[in-house]
């Protein structure tokens, strides 16, 4: 966010913009019933999901893996994304 954000206060914004739709996840994972086929696309979806099978429901590597391998791939693109940005800052220092 401080790459992206140009003051204080934009990065603030940024930085609620993207918080806010991560949480989601984690407030269907609280009330179930209530989450939409859409919230799997989101990237905190694996982590909750993961936490919660092994924490509630007891399962194994073999049952979260699948979940964690989104989350690995939304943090390569997270990674890749933040390099560019940055990247695109330091330049035009």
């Amino acid at each position: 966010m401080g790459a992206a954000g140009r003051d204080f206060i934009s990065m603030v914004f940024y930085s609620v913009v993207f918080v806010i739709p991560l949480m989601i996840p984690a407030m269907a994972a609280l009330f179930p019933g209530t989450g939409a086929g859409w919230i799997r696309a989101l990237p905190s979806y694996g982590l909750v999901q993961a936490i919660l099978g092994v924490t509630a429901y007891g399962e194994g590597w073999a049952d979260v893996w699948p979940d964690l391998a989104a989350l690995a791939a939304w943090c390569a693109v997270a990674f890749a994304a933040g390099w560019v940005i940055l990247s695109r800052k330091v330049e035009s220092l």
